[in-house]
């Protein structure tokens, strides 16, 4: 979890400064750093998916990831939207981004 916590986060830095160069997420999406940042997200979707189905306690979830999700989601959302919008992709990380909407409603209410 950890290697892949910090392979996400150098793909992180890969994605913006490729975003500053103009680049696609196209042609990103034929690096390793693309690849690092899927892995991650992953997680994320599984835990999402464990929070959704009431397998995993949303409260507790929400004290130990939340700012970690969020976070996540906000840098890669043009990541997560061009993958939604390839042929089946349209379900891709749809937990993932469920939780973390959901988590910033409660965050801004000051609810944990």
């Amino acid at each position: 979890m950890l290697s892949a916590h910090k392979a996400f986060l150098k793909g992180i830095e890969v994605l913006k400064e490729h975003q500053s160069k103009n680049g696609t997420i196209e042609e990103f999406s034929k690096t390793d750093a693309y690849v690092d940042i899927r892995a991650y997200l992953t997680l994320h979707e599984l835990m999402g998916v464990g929070v959704n189905q009431n397998v995993f306690d949303d409260d507790v979830c929400y004290a130990f990831w939340c700012d970690e999700l969020r976070k996540a989601y906000r840098d890669t959302k043009p990541l997560i939207e061009f993958i939604q919008r390839k042929p089946d992709g349209e379900r891709t990380y749809v937990e993932l981004v469920d939780v973390a909407n959901r988590w910033r409603e409660r965050a801004k209410k000051g609810s944990v």
